[in-house]
């Protein structure tokens, strides 16, 4: 009898940890839409949806957010994703990494986009996401390209504030020999001017 209702205990534990997180992420996906629901000009985000008006519509949205509610966006779809993998919230998190640079980069967003298109069936849909998972490596690519360059631009900045100091020492360096020469040229004068007395 205590075994029976141990395991009983123990099950409604498990549902509790199971079913109360899920709970709360549903509440808070309403409070999250409502909250943002003027910004977006009357358009609320369907996270479970992916067909191609919905996703367009979600672009447009991003884009007309500002930078800290994008990113917002994208953390709070990273703890949804966690919670509901679901495809359609996969694709509104690609997007939403697209969008911004706080919250990831577009190497997770190619992923994520290249994994929903294999996943859907719909070719029309198919081929829209693939095409965004290729302009998502691209960007990947360009992301890397800029990172080496900013790199190459902080080594050259070194190197020229070593020569800044350099001219700085030579210039420091030839003032001395200046002032040398022209106490050697005045005690010269001064030996002249004593032998012809």
């Amino acid at each position: 009898m205590r075994i029976f209702k141990l395991f009983t205990v123990t099950v409604l534990l498990l549902g509790l940890v199971v079913f109360l997180p899920a709970c709360a992420m549903k509440k808070a996906d309403r409070r999250h839409q409502d909250s943002r629901y003027q910004v977006a000009g009357g358009y609320s985000p369907n996270y479970e949806s992916y067909d191609l008006d919905e996703l367009i519509d979600y672009m447009g949205y991003l884009n007309r957010l500002p930078l800290l509610q994008r990113n917002a966006e994208c953390q709070w779809l990273h703890r949804f994703n966690a919670i509901d993998s679901s495809l359609g919230v996969k694709i509104h998190l690609a997007y939403a990494l697209l969008s911004t640079l706080e919250c990831g980069d577009s190497k997770e967003a190619a992923n994520l986009l290249e994994s929903a298109a294999l996943s859907v069936d719909d070719e029309q849909i198919q081929g829209f996401l693939s095409y965004q998972q290729a302009l998502a490596q691209r960007l990947f690519a360009c992301d890397l390209h800029a990172k080496e360059l900013e790199q190459k631009l902080k080594l050259w900045k070194i190197k020229n504030q070593k020569l800044e100091n350099n001219y700085k020492i030579c210039g420091q360096n030839l003032k001395i020999v200046k002032e040398k020469l022209e106490a050697l040229k005045e005690i010269e004068e001064s030996l002249n001017h004593t032998e012809a007395q």
